[in-house]
């Protein structure tokens, strides 16, 4: 022992003291976290790899018929992703959140609820991120290296007064084809693709997007109440292969067109109001929607009175050397009961800041799934940027 320092009877004394002042507690509590997050674990052996995605998982394998639509519209819609009683269980858990944070934030039963970080609020929340109706979908399109960095649970009750109603698609048209003098109809929706700056910085010097901007990620959106067309997700489908956003004009791509009729791309100003190829996906509690960042999206401003409150949660993956969007803090929180996938998409790390880009084997325990079903072949197609689909698979299960 180096001289000036105590004895390790003495340093746990100290421990215990720091941990026992209530002053201190919000220290010791994130110190906890901190060592929780970063201890080593064994690497996971392959029966604890296989045993934590179940073969009810390969029920719900990303299909082509699905990976053609995904890649041609921007999303897909899978119902009953959560069966009833599941379904019933979120409601529950996103009431008791309501609960406790419309006070703590100072909202009224009126005000849209936004809770970004959802997964360290409550541990319920957490089997949603491997979900076997959902997750196959996700790692068939986006690959094995992935984590989550996102999770949201946002509410939007109905307002207390109806607001302006939406246009038709006969009354949406570019101002110059309105009526004389009538000024331009507005947006009832805040048209969007997913991460700020992010697709921004991929343009090019001058100001145009470098060809096919990557995907990067992607989101799962599950509803927990009723959504009609209205009320619901709105898509613009197939602007995923666009060129993006220029102030507030949007690019519509030659395959869909902002009059319906494919003849040609066009830019659409979202001030003009909604796009006529703008569709509302109705959504019943279960439901999840699965679409690609690029797409240009939105959701109402408010739902319409009468209507029940919008609720949803939404989890985004991305490939595991994006920051998130969010603090990310459940595995800190929670990720000691987590097994080692579970724990990838949260965001760990094994071996270090290198291994989100040049990742370890203990870094990616998906990869040794996805090879035990699908074999080196499997990984191969991945590497490519190919859809994982359920015809790939190899049912008498290659070796790791």
């Amino acid at each position: 022992m180096q001289e000036g320092c105590g004895s390790r009877d003495d340093e746990l004394a100290a421990l215990r003291e720091f941990v026992a002042d209530p002053a201190k507690l919000p220290a010791a509590e994130a110190l906890l976290a901190m060592i929780k997050k970063h201890s080593p674990r064994a690497a996971p052996t392959e029966d604890e790899i296989l045993a934590e995605l179940p073969p009810s998982h390969l029920d719900h394998l990303l299909t082509a018929e699905e990976a053609s639509e995904f890649e041609k519209n921007g999303f897909l819609i899978l119902p009953s992703a959560l069966p009833p009683a599941k379904a019933r269980e979120m409601q529950e858990t996103f009431d008791d959140l309501e609960s406790t944070f419309r006070p703590k934030l100072d909202l009224n039963i009126h005000e849209r609820l936004n809770l970004l970080d959802c997964l360290a609020l409550d541990e319920r929340l957490l089997e949603l991120t491997d979900w076997a109706a959902t997750f196959p979908k996700v790692w068939g399109i986006m690959g094995w290296h992935i984590s989550l960095y996102i999770a949201q649970c946002t509410a939007y009750p109905a307002t207390a007064e109806r607001g302006e109603p939406e246009m038709t698609r006969a009354q949406r048209q570019r101002p110059e084809t309105g009526s004389a003098g009538a000024p331009p109809p507005k947006s009832t929706h805040i048209w969007h693709r997913d991460s700020g700056k992010f697709f921004s910085h991929l343009r090019d010097e001058g100001g145009q997007d470098s060809g096919h901007e990557p995907r990067v990620s992607l989101k799962v959106a599950f509803a927990l109440s009723d959504m009609d067309e209205r009320t619901g997700l709105q898509f613009i489908p197939g602007t995923h292969l666009g060129q993006g956003m220029v102030g507030s004009m949007m690019h519509i791509p030659a395959e869909v067109g902002t009059a319906g009729t494919g003849a040609e791309s066009e830019w659409w100003d979202k001030e003009w109001g909604n796009p006529p190829t703008a569709i509302g996906i109705p959504m019943k509690p279960g439901d999840a929607a699965l679409f690609d960042r690029r797409l240009f999206h939105s959701e109402p401003l408010n739902p319409y009175v009468g209507s029940p409150s919008r609720r949803m949660v939404f989890l985004g993956y991305s490939h595991r050397w994006l920051r998130p969007r969010d603090e990310m803090s459940a595995l800190g929180q929670f990720g000691h009961n987590c097994g080692a996938i579970r724990r990838q998409l949260l965001g760990a790390g094994p071996s270090g800041g290198t291994g989100y880009t040049s990742p370890q084997p203990e870094d990616v325990p998906l990869r040794d799934w996805v090879r035990h079903y699908f074999g080196e072949e499997g990984l191969s197609l991945l590497a490519r940027n190919v859809p994982l689909t359920a015809d790939k698979l190899k049912r008498d299960g290659a070796k790791l």
